[in-house]
């Protein structure tokens, strides 16, 4: 059998950059559906079944299930996705996937590469082993997760006609990030919209000419900062804290001469269980509603990124079975919750509860020269196969 450490490798040395809606991402670099390839080749060298999943044009989750030893309809999910962010501040190869020292390192080694390799390692055991398998297995490989979530958004919508004949809906998903070996069962959710505040174009010489869109939109950033302030100040989450609301990008005009007809503005919120994007981009339109500038228009559009936050779902019974089985391998592993958005919301929010689980630490990803330590990938082989072999129960 195959080791995650032998696997990892391999992963990174296929580029699968999330474009990130870049116009001058390489070709060569940006897109999954080399990994895809490979991902369809090594489940069909192990004679595991496997679906390929169109989600938009040349991006494809791939679907592999394995069948419980003797016939069940129960059936546990694992998901984990394809893409990485782009390597433009890596200051190591992005794509050597070098070992030094006990770690492995390259784009993608701790998000989430690492994790998959441990998935396919797990999987891989699980398919070899004579050992009984008392439950049905799907693990889905999906797309998109570093930009929009199309490929989880895809993936739950159909999940239904996905499924084998005779399989129930997953009553349980491990959905993997670097969490440390930890189980994260609560995160917070992201919704981001761009503001567009627009004036008239004219020479910089006769500024009387036009309506300059770039300070129209500074009482657009007076009151999204002070919508901020309020949520912050608000009641918040016991465990994640309050809501929060950023503005990351600005972008207006063409040249120093032209006063700039166009200010583009981007902002990120943070949501907590109970809001919704709908709410928030309510909140947000509400806000800006009462500025007036002669000559200045101002339009929030609708969200181009929606990832719902993530309450706990797990029911705790079960949680105390998992943490059981698995400080059998690693004995620090606990219960926690995070700020950042993952996959598992998704997933719950179409009704199958779901926690993050993976290997390495949230710290080293995306980082300029990311990596991951070769032990845990080990131990999270071993733990995943053991949740997969757990004994039937009304909770999986």
């Amino acid at each position: 059998m195959t080791s995650a450490a032998q696997i990892l490798p391999e992963l990174i040395r296929i580029p699968s950059v999330n474009p990130m809606g870049r116009a001058d991402c390489d070709p060569a670099l940006c897109g999954e559906q080399r990994l895809s390839a490979y991902l369809a080749a090594w489940l069909e060298k192990r004679s595991i079944l496997f679906k390929v999943q169109p989600v938009s044009s040349g991006r494809n989750n791939i679907i592999a299930c394995l069948h419980a030893s003797s016939p069940s309809s129960k059936t546990m999910l694992w998901e984990v996705h394809q893409d990485t962010v782009p390597t433009d501040t890596m200051t190591i190869p992005p794509f050597d996937g070098a070992q030094r020292d006990g770690k492995i390192y390259g784009r993608g080694a701790c998000d989430v590469k690492g994790s998959m390799a441990s998935m396919l390692a797990a999987l891989e055991r699980l398919a070899l082993s004579a050992a009984n398998r008392p439950r049905n297995l799907i693990v889905a490989f999906t797309v998109d997760e570093e930009h929009t979530f199309l490929g989880v958004q895809k993936f739950a919508a159909d999940l239904d006609s996905i499924l084998p004949r005779g399989w129930s809906r997953p009553s349980l998903a491990i959905v993997a990030e670097p969490t440390g070996l930890d189980l994260v069962v609560s995160h917070k959710g992201v919704v981001r919209w761009k503001i567009q505040v627009a004036g008239r174009a004219c020479h910089s010489s006769m500024p009387w000419e036009g309506v300059n869109a770039v300070f129209g939109a500074a009482p657009v950033l007076e009151a999204v900062e002070s919508l901020s302030n309020r949520l912050v100040a608000g009641k918040g989450d016991p465990v994640l804290g309050p809501p929060t609301l950023s503005v990351g990008i600005i972008r207006g005009g063409i040249a120093p001469n032209v006063v700039p007809d166009n200010c583009e503005i981007i902002v990120d919120r943070r949501l907590i269980p109970g809001e919704s994007a709908e709410e928030a981009t309510r909140q947000l339109r509400e806000a800006l509603q009462a500025i007036r500038k002669p000559g200045i228009s101002i339009m929030v559009e609708d969200p181009w990124l929606k990832c719902p936050p993530l309450p706990q779902s797990v029911p705790a019974g079960l949680l105390d079975r998992l943490r059981q089985s698995g400080t059998r391998h690693w004995k620090a592993q606990s219960t926690r919750s995070v700020a950042f958005g993952t996959d598992a919301s998704t997933l719950a929010a179409a009704g199958i509860p779901a926690f993050v689980f993976g290997p390495g630490s949230i710290e080293q990803a995306h980082t300029k020269d990311e990596w991951i330590a070769v032990e845990p990938l080990d131990l999270a082989v071993s733990i995943l196969a053991d949740w997969a072999l757990l004994p039937l129960s009304d909770d999986i």
